[in-house]
């Protein structure tokens, strides 16, 4: 009945993504799952950030330009994801 309003499948993929990264944070000992969500968000994105500017740095890029790219993907490659994993998470 709480999902009868997503008309989108997209949306309905979505919510399902997210019940399901919430139960298996809980299910694994993760009692403040949002500070836990909070403190991987920051993690990963301070990692990229930094990565970022030092390559900015080092190749002579001016920092009162603005920075119109940002390849989150390629930038996360040497993230610990596994500090952050559910499973080794609360332990």
């Amino acid at each position: 009945k709480a999902i009868d309003h997503k008309v989108n499948p997209d949306y309905l993929q979505d919510l399902c993504v997210i019940y399901t990264v919430f139960r298996t944070a809980q299910l694994n000992g993760i009692t403040d799952i949002i500070k836990y969500l909070h403190d991987y968000c920051c993690a990963l994105h301070v990692y990229c950030k930094e990565k970022q500017y030092t390559k900015l740095l080092k190749d002579g890029f001016d920092l009162n330009k603005q920075v119109k790219s940002w390849d989150m993907k390629a930038l996360s490659q040497g993230f610990d994801f596994e500090k952050y994993s559910v499973f080794t998470y609360a332990k």
